[in-house]
């Protein structure tokens, strides 16, 4: 099992080495510069075991009850720490570059968000050229931020149902995995990899040698939501309450009124406890006319 640094040196060689020898089409030969350029200038992310296991329990957790990808709505904290991260799961070794654009950014292989920043996410190995599944936008408002694919893949997922599914876990997953490194109270980032292969990254390619972060469990004293103050959190497991809405009255700030002609505003989802004593798994189970929510 090698380390992000060792993993993006690798694929940074590898993509260098088939645009000199590769017989690529014009196309393909972008995606692998463009990949590239980002790559140098990415934040860098080695993600444990761990939290590759518990990202798949929040990952389940958040697609149960959809049959649309274009449905799902992932967590306002999933707006990336950095414009470009690479994040490298040791347990998977598989690798995803997370871009951040500006609302009203254009590119060719989908259709951008036009009133909202979002995130393009790209799947890299070692062994594989770089693949681009789609991403998700970002906003203040979980309502708002919703998974999209691009265009090669819409293409390929209207032959295929098992490619739309792989990518949109995928694409939640990196999505559910930036909004647990924005919550300090729950991990800790500390240096990856040795200081001389930090070293040697930053004179191959120019990489900073402060580029590089593993991300752990923080298993110190927890620390109380702001968000649970009316509700203790001091020591509950970790667990996510998803964003929804509220009844409000007509002067508060930001309401909307709704169907049923009453005034709501809108809760984002926000996290509370602590994985020191355990994680507390729930799903949604929507049904017609009813959304149960079973704990």
């Amino acid at each position: 099992m090698i380390g992000v640094v060792q993993a993006a040196q690798e694929i940074m060689d590898r993509y260098r080495l088939v645009l000199t020898h590769a017989d690529l089409n014009f196309h393909k030969r972008y995606q692998v510069e463009d990949f590239l350029t980002s790559l140098q200038v990415a934040d860098f992310y080695e993600i444990n075991r761990d939290i590759t296991l518990h990202l798949n329990e929040l990952k389940e957790e958040l697609l149960k009850g959809y049959e649309e990808l274009s449905d799902i709505r992932v967590p306002v904290d999933s707006r990336p720490p950095s414009d470009v991260c690479f994040f490298y799961f040791t347990n998977s070794e598989s690798g995803y570059l997370a871009r951040r654009y500006e609302a009203g950014a254009t590119r060719d292989d989908f259709a951008p968000a036009k009133n909202h920043p979002f995130v393009l996410v790209t799947r890299a190995t070692s062994d594989s050229l770089p693949s681009s599944f789609g991403g998700y936008i970002i906003s203040d408002k979980e309502k708002n931020n919703q998974l999209f694919l691009t265009k090669e893949i819409v293409e390929v997922a209207d032959k295929d149902k098992e490619i739309e599914n792989y990518v949109g876990n995928a694409n939640a997953s990196i999505a559910l995995l930036i909004s647990l490194i924005n919550q300090p109270r729950f991990v800790v980032q500390s240096a990856a990899g040795t200081r001389q292969s930090r070293k040697q990254a930053f004179r191959g390619h120019g990489i900073s040698t402060g580029a590089w972060h593993k991300i752990q469990w923080n298993l110190g004293e927890p620390v109380k939501a702001k968000s649970d103050s009316d509700r203790g959190g001091w020591r509950m497991p970790l667990h996510y309450t998803r964003g929804h809405w509220r009844k409000a009255q007509d002067h508060w700030d930001d309401v909307v009124i709704r169907k049923d002609n009453q005034p709501y505003k809108w809760i984002d989802g926000f996290w509370s406890g602590h994985p020191a004593y355990g994680v507390k798994k729930s799903y949604h189970a929507p049904k017609l006319g009813k959304k149960e929510l079973v704990q």
